[in-house]
Parts: structure tokens; C-alpha cells; sequence
């Protein structure tokens, strides 16, 4: 028995070939076989040559000994090349199986989610063929991202939807407002071609038509700017009082106020309210009034008269709208127009009733600079 060793471990006894069964060997000398270790060497194997090698199904060693001697040792790969091709035949058949089975399992989670994004693409696709815009996503098939985007492309067309209906009937409205100066016209000249009416009385007939024309024609451009105007910096105070004084309306305010706004547009709204003042409620006592309240400017047009009821208020902003009973001659596009100028500098245009009788119509701006 070996003594221990310093360290205290025991070193490994040595690897013997009788001690595996499955390694064989015998030495060699002077071309005789003086001694076999383990089982029974294979006969079809020669002198093997020096080193490692492989000979068929065996794994051979040769080693050279003192005094002429020659070692070899074989070893038969036969059962590890068994248990490899098992093993390879284990993947073949169980790797394409899990990769069956999980490719299965990828498209079914996949198909449920991206079943919402089809639906979206679905009715996207059927809204561009056809023009339908009465097309609805349909809620609650997704979640997260895909439910919010659902949503929003709905809430688009719905959106859409209210820009064609309101767009038909604009150009409706605007094709019957435009046509009608045009008859006008035509039938004062077809009237002075028969004898009917003087030169003097077809050329002042066309004169005013146009001129109703040409507003008109402003007034269309200016909604169809849709918000879309150049900001440059003026005096709004003195415009607001130069307009006051023109029309013979008393003016409250500052005579200066420096704006960064749009001159013409805002003159334009003025005007317009001014000569609704006047159409609307003829000789009586009109104010034109520049405030500021709570960082807000509001440019203001005070009269006297009967004033609106409240769903006229509601509804006087609205394109072609003429309250009930009224009989002053327009297009009724003025307070539409002026809406639109408002909301294209940042605000809108508010319709209230005065005290103790009449219509207050203010310009409110959002932006303030002074």
C-alpha cells in the first residue's frame, strides 16, 4: 500500500487494461506475443503502427518499450458509434417535432394577435375602395396598443365623415348663393334687351351683383383658409378705432394696442361685424370696444337692437345660417367668416346678449402682445 501523501490526498491507482473490459492489449517482442492483457485481442489486426490510430472499429495505440518490446491497445468504438447514431436519430426525430409543435404554437398566439391589426387593415382597405366612411373598427378585439390605435382610427373617421357632410352642403349652399347674383344679372339684361328697363338701370343692377359676387367670393376663401393665415405685428388699437369712427360708432379702448396677428383678416372680421350691426339692427346705438380680460383680447361690437334668440346664438356661426324672420339682405356668411379668423388666431367668436337689450358679438384672441 502506498504511503498517503503530504497534502493528506490519496493519489488515483493506476489504470489497468485487464481492469476495463472493453480495452485490450498485448506487448510484443521479437515478433512474438509475450503477454495479452483483457479479452481476446481481434485477429484481423496486425502489428499496429506507433501513435494513435483508428483501424475500422477499433481505436489502437502503439508504444515502443525497452529492450526491443512494443506495446499496443485497442478499443472498440462500436458501442459509442451505436449510442451516437441513437442519439442522432433521437434529435432527428424530436427536433422536428418541437419545432412542428412550436411553430404551431407561434402561429395560433400570433394569429389571435394580430387578429385586431387584420381587422384595422380590413376596414382601412374596405373604406379606400369604396368611399364609405360609415366604416367602424370594431372595439374590445385587441388590447393596449392595437385597442387605442382602434380607437383613434375611428374617432379619424368619424371626423372625416363630419367634414364630408359639412363640405356637401357648403358647396351646396355656396353653389345656390353664387347662382344667385348670376340670375340676377341675367335676367336684368335680358330685360333691357327687350326694352324692358333702361342701360343705366341693367349696368347698376350688375354693378351691384358683383360687388355681392366679389364678397362673397372673399368670404368663401376666407373658410376655406381652414385656419391657415400669416401672423405679422400692427397696431390693432388704431385700426379698431379708425373702423369705430368711419361707421359712425362710438369706440371704447385704447387707440394703440401692437398685435401679432393678421391685418387683413382681422379688418375684415370687423367690418363684418360692424355691418351686422347695421343690417341687423339699423339706427341704433353701436359700440366698438378693445379689452383685455384674464390675458385674453377681446375686440368687441355692441348694438341695441332686438337681438337673437338663444338658439340663433347657437347656431349664427354656422355657414349660410339665417335666423327665422330675418329679411336683411346677405349672404350669410358673415359671422361664419368671422368665426374662422378668430379660430385662426387662436379663439373664437362669442355671441351673447346685451343689457339691457341688443346682441354683443366679441372677437376673443388668444394671443396677447402689447
Amino acid at each position: 500500500m502506498r504511503p498517503p501523501r503530504r497534502d493528506g490526498r490519496r493519489d488515483r491507482p493506476p489504470i489497468r487494461p485487464d481492469t476495463d473490459q472493453s480495452v485490450r492489449a498485448r506487448v510484443w517482442q521479437n515478433q512474438v506475443v509475450v503477454q495479452t492483457f483483457g479479452t481476446v485481442f481481434p485477429d484481423d489486426l496486425a502489428q499496429i503502427e506507433l501513435g494513435l490510430s483508428t483501424i475500422g472499429q477499433w481505436r489502437a495505440l502503439g508504444l515502443d518499450l525497452p529492450n526491443g518490446a512494443r506495446f499496443e491497445a485497442v478499443t472498440d468504438l462500436s458501442q459509442q458509434q451505436t449510442g451516437a447514431n441513437n442519439y442522432l436519430q433521437s434529435l432527428l426525430l424530436t427536433v422536428p417535432l418541437l419545432a412542428g409543435l412550436g411553430a404551431l404554437a407561434a402561429w395560433f398566439l400570433s394569429a389571435q394577435a394580430l387578429k385586431p391589426l387584420e381587422n384595422l387593415i380590413g376596414t382601412a382597405k374596405r373604406v379606400a375602395e369604396s368611399g364609405n366612411l360609415s366604416e367602424r373598427v370594431v372595439h374590445g378585439t385587441g388590447q393596449g396598443e392595437l385597442e387605442r390605435l382602434s380607437r383613434t382610427f375611428n374617432q379619424m373617421l368619424e371626423r372625416l365623415a363630419g367634414f364630408r357632410e359639412r363640405e356637401i352642403s357648403f358647396t351646396r349652399t355656396a353653389a345656390h348663393e353664387l347662382r344667385t347674383p348670376l340670375t340676377a344679372m341675367q335676367a336684368q339684361l335680358d330685360a333691357q334687351a327687350n326694352g324692358w328697363s333702361s342701360q343705366d338701370e341693367a349696368l347698376e343692377t350688375a354693378r351691384n351683383q358683383v360687388e355681392r359676387m366679389t364678397k362673397l367670393s372673399e368670404a368663401l376663401l376666407i373658410l376655406a383658409r381652414e385656419g391657415r393665415t400669416e401672423m405679422l405685428e400692427f397696431d390693432l388699437g388704431k385700426m379698431a378705432f379708425e373702423l369705430a369712427e368711419k361707421r359712425g360708432a362710438a369706440y371704447i379702448g385704447s387707440n394703440h394696442y401692437v398685435l401679432n396677428g393678421n391685418p387683413v383678416l382681422l379688418e375684415r372680421a370687423l367690418e363684418n361685424l360692424l355691418e351686422n350691426a347695421s343690417k341687423h339692427a339699423p339706427n341704433s346705438q353701436v359700440t366698438v370696444q378693445l379689452e383685455t380680460r384674464e390675458h385674453e383680447l377681446r375686440l368687441s361690437v355692441t348694438d341695441s337692437g332686438k337681438g337673437m334668440s338663444a338658439t340663433s346664438l347657437s347656431r349664427a356661426t354656422e355657414a349660410f345660417y339665417r335666423a327665422p324672420g330675418t329679411r336683411a339682405y346677405g349672404s350669410g356668411l358673415g359671422l361664419a367668416v368671422v368665426d374662422s379668423i378668430a379660430k385662426a388666431h387662436g379663439g373664437q367668436l362669442l355671441l351673447e346678449a346685451a343689457e339691457p337689450q341688443g346682441l354683443r358679438a366679441s372677437l376673443c384672441l388668444g394671443l396677447v402682445q402689447q
